[in-house]
């Protein structure tokens, strides 16, 4: 169900540009099945260039998300920025990622999915420690693990056995 504080009613809006403003915490990501943002400070903001039958939608997001370090697994704040651009129709067909269609009778539009996809698209794919921004540096202790669990020690014919032995407990 979309929060209602994200869902912008056309008609109210006058002509021309119009601000809005959100703040994107926690709980915007709590209702969010298979999201890895576990924390988030930021802020959203949109330009809604409204016009007679099309409207342009200027985002920029921008603050910081709790994210898992790929290397070391220790939850770390990283840097988020992006800016996106969508345009809006009444009518209209579904072909296109950078339009959507406004329904003539429902003359409302949630912002709260394409906020959260622009959030996503702009975390890395490659998530460290290591990053710009980022508040920490790895677990030693986690990564020491990792290396002391590594196979690289395992002869490769050992390494089939492996495979052999997890096949068995199927």
């Amino acid at each position: 169900m979309p929060q209602s504080q994200f869902v912008i009613h056309i008609p109210k809006l006058k002509e021309g540009k119009n601000h809005l403003s959100f703040e994107i915490g926690p709980s915007f990501f709590d209702g969010k099945e298979f999201s890895i943002i576990q924390e988030a400070d930021i802020k959203a903001e949109v330009q809604f260039d409204k016009g007679e039958m099309a409207h342009k939608l200027h985002f920029s997001v921008a603050g910081k998300v709790k994210l898992s370090c790929d290397r070391c697994m220790e939850m770390i704040f990283i840097p988020l920025e992006n800016k996106e651009v969508i345009v809006a129709k009444e009518g209209g067909s579904d072909d296109d990622d950078e339009v959507i269609n406004v329904n003539r009778g429902n003359q409302s539009i949630d912002l709260e999915p394409l906020i959260y996809d622009i959030i996503t698209t702009a975390i890395p794919l490659r998530i460290s420690c290591e990053m710009d921004g980022a508040e920490k540096n790895c677990n030693e202790e986690a990564l020491q693990r990792i290396e002391n669990l590594s196979t690289k020690d395992i002869e490769p014919e050992s390494r089939i056995g492996l495979w052999d032995k997890l096949r068995e407990m199927c």
